[in-house]
């Protein structure tokens, strides 16, 4: 939303072609905001948003358990998104309660919930 309204603020001064990346980032941006985390018989699956794509998926047979516990996103994953490092990886969205899933080649995968009710 900020950044269409941006674009469209900075229209009379640049032209069409310098806010068109604006234009652009303001409509997919919100598609990404709140990605999707759904877990059942084929195992997690998280979709970012309302997108279909890009899907992150873990089948239930490759998983050995999954816990949460309390993160930090700067600290222990170098920031927020999707962060790979090494033995995990994960869609750090803050710190604090966060879903881990143990894989079976001994590989994690993180989830930090948005909030308590998620």
């Amino acid at each position: 939303m900020v950044l269409t309204a941006e674009a469209v603020a900075l229209l009379p001064f640049t032209g069409p072609l310098a806010v068109s990346a604006l234009l652009v980032g303001g409509v997919l941006c919100p598609g990404f905001a709140r990605p999707y985390v759904t877990v059942g018989r084929q195992g997690l699956t998280v979709t970012p948003g309302r997108l279909p794509c890009p899907r992150i998926r873990v089948p239930l047979e490759a998983m050995t358990g999954a816990s949460h516990r309390e993160s930090d996103a700067l600290g222990d994953f170098g920031g927020w998104g999707y962060r790979i490092r090494p033995g995990a990886s994960g869609v750090i969205l803050r710190s604090g309660s966060t879903l881990f899933v143990r894989r079976a080649g001994g590989r994690d995968w993180h989830r930090t919930r948005e909030s308590s009710s998620s």
